[in-house]
């Protein structure tokens, strides 16, 4: 789980490298985290059936951490939220339609949503007053 984490949260970065460098197709934007965490990149995206979006710290020390993630899998209906930062993130899954969904805490969530519907999906590192959020990922698919 926790490669799954370092590999997402690389990705992220490598994202956010390229967009302030100007060349490439950027999957993430270092300004999507709110408020504003120095050192701190949020990222969302769709496809292959997947809806996602992640908070990553980095630090010199460490290199790159995810500190949460959620994920929609079209297969299986199922919401994915992840915790590596033991602060009990809480999740947001918004379905056209359907109104928005909010998960606490770390785990896996079977729905029943209605096919080709759009969704969106967006994460908090924690419910508290301090906490990092992304921006809503652009629209996937049930």
């Amino acid at each position: 789980m926790i490669k799954k984490f370092a590999a997402t949260c690389a990705g992220a970065l490598m994202g956010a490298a390229m967009l302030i460098g100007g060349s490439g197709a950027a999957q993430a934007d270092p300004n999507k985290c709110y408020p504003s965490k120095p050192n701190w990149v949020c990222s969302g995206s769709t496809g292959s059936g997947q809806t996602e979006a992640w908070i990553c710290r980095r630090s010199c020390e460490s290199g790159s951490n995810v500190v949460a993630g959620v994920r929609y899998t079209d297969k299986g209906d199922v919401v994915e939220v992840f915790d590596n930062g033991g602060k009990a993130p809480v999740a947001y899954v918004k379905v056209a339609g359907s109104g928005t969904a909010v998960f606490y805490g770390e785990g896996k969530h079977k729905q029943n949503y209605t096919e080709g519907k759009k969704i969106w999906v967006k994460v908090c590192s924690s419910s508290s007053s301090n906490r990092a959020c992304t921006d809503f990922s652009p629209a996937g698919s049930t």
